[in-house]
């Protein structure tokens, strides 16, 4: 015969391995969704770093191309790349090609009030020897992914 005692303890003993089956279960479940969300995140974040670094990337290109007009129009004109060879940022701008004059009337505004210039700049990783995005890259999306931005700078 078992005493009132001994059942009680054979009860919390039982108690205790269902409760630490539930935990498996749940950490079996949550734990990569938790990841999931974390590797969101940092490629959020690491999103954001690109398209600010992007916009104060052409910021500086087009201020650069505004100076270069203003010192010789027709060879800023003809060959803004001048304007864009030390501009480089880590991991985001790494060459020339990135850069380009908005294309149409919003690349170069001469007869606007006052008249102006717009440089885009493109990240599209993997090219021009910068890093993939998203990194790693389990869906395979980053050959799709480009990120553009631009800005305008008055002519001097």
């Amino acid at each position: 015969m078992t005493t009132r005692g001994q059942r009680r303890k054979s009860r919390s003993r039982l108690g205790t391995g269902v409760a630490i089956v539930e935990l498996a279960a749940a950490l079996m479940l949550l734990l990569p969704l938790l990841v999931v969300i974390c590797y969101v995140a940092a490629e959020a974040m690491q999103l954001c770093m690109i398209k600010s670094v992007l916009n104060h990337g052409a910021a500086v290109a087009a201020r650069r191309l505004a100076i270069a007009y203003g010192s010789d129009p027709v060879s800023a004109i003809s060959n803004p790349e001048d304007s864009f060879t030390n501009i480089r940022i880590a991991n985001v701008i790494a060459d020339n090609q990135q850069f380009s004059v908005a294309p149409g009337t919003s690349g170069w505004n001469l007869y606007g009030t006052p008249p102006t210039v717009c440089v885009e700049v493109t990240f599209s990783g993997g090219q021009y020897g910068l890093p993939s995005f998203p990194s790693p890259d389990p869906l395979k999306l980053g050959a799709n992914f480009v990120l553009k931005s631009s800005a305008k700078a008055n002519l001097e």
